[in-house]
């Protein structure tokens, strides 16, 4: 039956479901905090019982993921720079890729703040800049490289990797001085 249900899923630009047991995630918790909280936020039950309903997400877990991904994707953008030797084509390519990835962290950032949040990633945007105070500017070039409205150029490529990088470090370090006690 999931066969024949993923063969009709795929025909129509529908993102497959995830199959999971209740002992799979209880025990997937500190390993996929980030991932069992988008699926607790997005969840669309389709049969059966609600086994997200119940998890409590350890807020420690979160951070330490949200660190981890942040530090990660700050070594991956400054090895990348280098080894694309600037190239403006490529860099677009990774920011795109960059904000993808950070769209869950932001969630989750915003989670750990108490804060409610949007699906509208322009609010997003305001609400990270001005709980976590940093450069709102940086963020919203990050989001127009990801709308192809900003391409980067000869004349803009240094002042934006670096605007990421800080972006990145800033978001970083205020992560890092998150209580760290807490549960969801």
């Amino acid at each position: 039956k999931i066969c024949f249900i993923s063969n009709k899923i795929n025909t129509k630009d529908i993102t497959a479901p995830v199959l999971f047991t209740d002992l799979f995630l209880r025990t997937s918790l500190d390993i996929f905090p980030l991932e069992i909280l988008e699926f607790k936020t997005r969840n669309v039950l389709i049969y059966g019982v609600d086994i997200l309903k119940d998890l409590k997400i350890e807020k420690p877990f979160i951070r330490i993921e949200i660190e981890q991904k942040l530090k990660s994707k700050l070594i991956e953008i400054n090895n990348n720079y280098i080894r694309t030797k600037g190239n403006t084509t490529e860099l677009n390519y990774m920011y795109r890729k960059l904000w993808t990835s950070l769209i869950p962290v932001f969630k989750c950032i915003l989670f750990l703040l108490d804060t409610d949040f949007d699906s509208d990633q322009n609010k997003m945007i305001d609400i990270i800049s001005e709980k976590i105070n940093i450069n709102k500017v940086s963020i919203t070039n990050l989001f127009s490289i990801y709308k192809k409205q900003l391409k980067l150029d000869k004349d803009n490529k240094k002042i934006i990797f670096q605007d990421i990088f800080i972006l990145l470090n800033k978001l970083s370090d205020f992560i890092d001085k998150l209580d760290k006690e807490e549960s969801i």
